[in-house]
């Protein structure tokens, strides 16, 4: 007689797991006193539905600070013919289900999509979780050409940008990319979602002519320099004119091509103090531009240059061995060449501060991260806490950030933030004109929890679900998000007090849940919750399909 668990591992799919006696004669007391699990199923095309074989599944210890897997191993194998997969000796533990196939994204078991972590799989001694069905999306194909005006072929590399969000919001990132051919085509593979390309042309052999002389730091009276510039699908250079493709599982699209015209282009030219290693000229509060930085050299008498540099505002950085540096004006390029620019430099800025524990001073925050979210300018520094509680923070550049602290374990909340004397925990810091004090965090160990499961309309569980919390006061360091495991159950252990609106969403964008007009369609499905210190409190909720897609 055999036992079965059944666990869920999607909505309204069910597999069992056999547990105890086999009836195989010799080996059944051996089975009954093992010590670790097998798993084992099937990988197929979601699409199609057919088997993979020579996919290579990776099972991972998951690892995290609220759930640990202390006796488990990273292990690998790849599928067979029919696309069957076994694992013979997994030890007890939590584990992350991964599975990468040419075609296909690397994607998590049970995920919505390639950006999402799915559900965790937990192996019990001598359990055998059998007929898992692994469903891999395939990825769609774009294709086409990169053509100049007269139709002529160009070399370029076409670049894939998707949408994504920061906590300044909705931006795009370059995800994949790929070089043209001899006759200007390209071919990229993709996994399913909403797109934008850009081409970059190869840099042009565009001759410039001889200097002319120019009173240092003014404008060149030369004419411009004529260049292929990077361009968003077919033929814009900024991103309010381009296309976004949507590109389905398994699908083909093909005919993408580019014609891209030459366009104005200025050279930049001067010498820098202290020259410390190579340097970067990075569009301004364009993190995610289609233009790429440009790099450039410095040589012996600290002279530069860049030779074509589109209209805009850059910053101009310098890195080497002794660390970054940033020049203390930005650069300006509107319609003429600049020569003999002079440029001063200042080390990045850095931030320093403390984190400590309220009335706990037997707890260690040694080891933990701390880091500041820009508003404005992109980046996310880090920094580590030092067995004092002290962190620095380097490579602020000037803009509006949010501090936070890596909390180590649940039971524990940021409960306040100072800086300048002033408490910032809901505001953020403001870093535009300068740093002047320090950054002060107060973790408290009184959070409250939040646990639940996430059902189907049929009252199924549903696995790899996000979990979504929305604070009512807007507060940073109120928004949280967690996925459901494979059983459909959650947990937060880390809540602020607060009122909160509760969402399960299908197949979210990461940090999405931070743009107000990105969550509008969803304002009716939240479900009121209000928490203080050391609250418990359980939720069911219903998914939530994404309107979006």
């Amino acid at each position: 007689m055999a036992f079965s668990r059944f666990l869920s591992f999607a909505c309204g799919y069910v597999v069992a797991a056999a547990v105890g006696f086999s009836q195989a004669g010799p080996s059944a007391a051996q089975e009954s006193k093992a010590t670790t699990a097998v798993i084992e199923g099937t990988v197929v095309n979601s699409v199609t539905g057919a088997p993979l074989k020579k996919t290579i599944l990776t099972l991972r210890p998951t690892g995290s600070s609220l759930e640990s897997n202390e006796r488990g191993t990273v292990s690998s194998i790849e599928t067979s013919d029919d696309g069957s997969f076994r694992f013979p000796n997994v030890a007890p533990g939590p584990y992350w289900f991964m599975a990468e196939r040419a075609g296909f994204a690397p994607q998590y078991f049970n995920a919505r999509n390639s950006d999402t972590r799915g559900s965790v799989i937990r192996a019990h001694s001598g359990e055998e979780i059998k007929s898992l069905i692994f469903k891999l999306i395939p990825n769609a194909i774009i294709s086409g050409k990169v053509l100049d005006a007269d139709g002529d072929p160009l070399r370029a590399n076409v670049v894939v940008f998707r949408y994504a969000y920061r906590t300044d919001g909705k931006t795009i990132q370059a995800f994949a990319n790929a070089s043209t051919g001899a006759m200007g085509e390209y071919s990229i593979s993709i996994p399913p979602g909403k797109f934008l390309l850009v081409a970059s042309p190869a840099l042009n052999n565009v001759p410039i002519s001889a200097a002319a002389q120019a009173t240092p730091g003014t404008a060149s009276p030369e004419g411009p320099v004529l260049i292929y510039a990077p361009t968003f699908y077919p033929n814009s250079l900024e991103q309010y004119g381009a296309v976004e493709l949507q590109a389905s599982a398994g699908v083909d699209l093909h005919s993408i091509d580019f014609r891209i015209d030459k366009v104005k282009a200025y050279r930049v030219r001067g010498k820098v103090s202290a020259a410390n290693g190579g340097l970067q000229l990075v569009a301004r509060n364009s993190p995610a531009s289609s233009r790429p930085p440009q790099f450039g050299g410095v040589k012996e008498d600290g002279s530069f240059e860049f030779p074509a540099v589109l209209p805009g505002t850059y910053h101009l950085m310098m890195n080497g061995p002794r660390g970054g540096s940033i020049a203390n004006q930005p650069i300006v390029v509107t319609d003429h060449h600049l020569d003999g620019l002079a440029v001063q430099f200042s080390p990045m800025p850095e931030l320093k501060g403390t984190v400590t524990i309220e009335g706990d001073s037997k707890k260690t925050v040694e080891g933990m991260q701390v880091g500041f979210d820009s508003f404005d300018n992109g980046t996310n520094p880090l920094g580590r806490i030092d067995k004092d509680g002290k962190f620095t923070v380097r490579g602020i550049l000037p803009g509006r950030y949010h501090p936070w602290a890596g909390l180590g374990g649940g039971g524990r909340y940021v409960k306040s933030i100072h800086y300048q004397e002033r408490d910032v925990t809901d505001t953020g810091i403001d870093v535009t004109e300068g740093i002047s004090g320090t950054v002060d965090i107060l973790i408290s160990l009184n959070a409250a929890e939040l646990s639940g499961v996430v059902v189907d309309d049929d009252d199924k569980p549903c696995a790899g679900v996000s979990v979504v919390l929305v604070p009512d006061s807007g507060a940073y360091l109120g928004y949280n998000s967690v996925t459901t495991d494979a059983q459909g159950h959650f947990k937060v252990g880390y809540l602020r007090p607060g009122d909160y609106k509760v969402y399960a969403l299908e197949g979210i964008l990461y940090l999405a849940w931070f743009d107000k007009e990105y969550m509008k369609p969803y304002s009716s499905n939240g479900i009121p919750l209000s928490v203080h210190e050391k609250d418990k409190k359980f939720l069911s909720l219903k998914v939530i399909a994404d309107p979006q897609k």
